[in-house]
C-alpha cells in the first residue's frame, strides 16, 4: 500500500473511531499523577495513542521509502557507470570504478580480471558510447588510424600504440617526423617509423632526415641490406657512428664486412677499422678478422704476436694453419 493511501484509510479509521466512541456519550476521564492532573472526554484519550502511532507508522513508512528510493537510484547509477566501466576495460585505460552498491563493486572486481576483445566485426548494442568506442577499436585492428583526439588515451595504452603504428604504417610524413624527434617516442615506434620509411624510401633519404639517430642491430643491417642494393655509398663519419654502438658483437662486425665490403675499398675498409680499434679496444678483433678477409696476413700476425697468450685464440689458431698452408677459412672461425 502507498503511503498516500494508507494515510487516507488511517485518517476515515480514525473519523470512525472517534465518531463511534463520541456517540457513547461516556463523559470525561481524570488521569492523575502525584499532584498533577488531566481531564478530558474519553473519546480524546482513545484518540491520542492512536493520533501517536499513526504519525510513528508514518515516518516509519517515509524513511524506508526513502531508503528503498536511493538504493533503487544507486542501482541505477550503477547499471550506467558498469557500461562506462565496460568501455574502459574495453579501451584497456587504467581507471578505477566507483560504484555504489556491494553487488557492482563485486562484479567490478570480477570483470577487471577479465581481458575484453571484440569478436565480431560490428559491434551493435543499446549503449551509444559503447558502440563508438567499439567500433574505433575494430578499426585500429583492421589498421585504421583513429585521431587521438576523438580516441582519448594515454601514450603508453596498447590500442593507442597500436593506432600509432597504423599511422606509422599509412603517414610517410608521420614516420620522418618520428625520425627527426626520435628521443620524443619509444624505441619500439622509432624502430617501426624506421623499417617503414627505409620500404618506402632510399638510404640516402633516410640518412639525412637525422644523422643522430640510434640505430639498434636490426634497423643497423636493414638499412645495410638496402644500401648494398644502392649506388649510394654512406659517408665515413656516418659509418663510424654505426659502427660504434655498444651492443655489436664480433659476429655483428663480421656481418658487416660481408654485406659492405663490396661498396668500398679493401684499403677504406681496413683503415676504418683500424680507426676504430684504435680508439676501443673491444674491436680490435673486429680489425684483425678484416685482415684476414683482406689477407693482410703479416700486418696481422704483428698484432697477434704482441698479444697475451689467451688473447685472440681462434686469429692465432688460424695464422699457424695458413703458415701450414693449409686453405682454412674466416668462416672456420667461432666468432662469440
Amino acid at each position: 500500500m502507498g503511503i498516500k493511501k494508507y494515510v487516507i484509510a488511517a485518517l476515515l479509521l480514525l473519523i470512525v473511531i472517534t465518531g463511534f466512541i463520541f456517540s457513547l456519550q461516556v463523559g470525561d476521564y481524570r488521569l492523575q499523577i502525584f499532584s498533577h492532573s488531566l481531564n478530558m472526554p474519553v473519546f480524546v484519550w482513545f484518540i491520542i495513542p492512536y493520533v501517536l502511532l499513526l504519525i510513528v507508522s508514518i515516518i516509519h513508512m517515509l524513511y524506508h521509502g526513502a531508503k528503498s528510493y536511493l538504493f533503487d537510484r544507486a542501482v541505477e547509477n550503477d547499471k550506467i557507470k558498469l557500461y562506462s566501466y565496460i568501455k574502459v576495460l574495453l579501451l584497456q585505460k587504467d581507471e578505477d570504478p566507483e560504484f555504489k552498491t556491494r553487488r557492482f563493486k563485486d562484479l567490478a572486481q570480477i570483470l577487471a580480471q577479465f581481458t575484453f576483445d571484440i569478436k565480431v566485426s560490428e559491434f551493435v548494442s543499446s549503449h551509444k558510447d559503447l558502440n563508438e568506442a567499439a567500433n574505433m577499436l575494430l578499426d585500429i585492428k583492421d589498421g585504421t588510424y583513429i585521431p587521438n583526439k576523438k580516441l582519448k588515451l594515454g601514450e603508453d595504452n596498447p590500442w593507442a600504440k597500436k593506432n600509432l603504428e597504423n599511422k606509422i604504417a599509412s603517414d610517410m610524413g608521420f614516420c620522418e617526423d618520428i625520425l627527426k624527434r626520435f628521443e620524443s617516442y619509444s624505441k619500439e615506434l622509432v624502430k617501426k617509423a624506421f623499417l617503414r620509411f627505409l620500404e618506402e624510401k632510399d638510404t640516402e633519404s633516410l640518412i639525412k632526415i637525422n644523422k643522430k639517430l640510434v640505430l639498434d642491430k636490426c634497423m643497423l643491417f636493414a638499412l645495410l641490406e638496402k644500401n648494398k642494393k644502392e649506388k649510394y655509398i654512406f659517408e665515413e663519419e656516418d659509418i663510424k657512428n654505426f659502427l660504434s654502438q655498444k651492443d655489436l658483437l664480433l659476429i655483428d662486425f663480421v656481418k658487416f664486412v660481408k654485406i659492405y665490403k663490396a661498396k668500398i675499398t679493401p684499403d677504406e675498409m681496413i683503415a676504418l677499422f683500424e680507426e676504430l680499434s684504435s680508439k676501443n679496444e673491444e674491436l680490435m678483433q673486429a680489425y684483425i678478422y678484416v685482415l684476414f678477409e683482406f689477407e693482410m696476413i703479416e700486418k696481422a700476425e704483428d698484432i697477434l704476436s704482441n698479444a697475451n697468450d689467451e688473447e685472440y685464440m681462434p686469429f692465432k689458431a688460424l695464422l699457424e694453419l695458413k703458415k701450414e698452408g693449409k686453405q682454412y677459412s674466416m668462416d672456420s672461425i667461432s666468432y662469440k
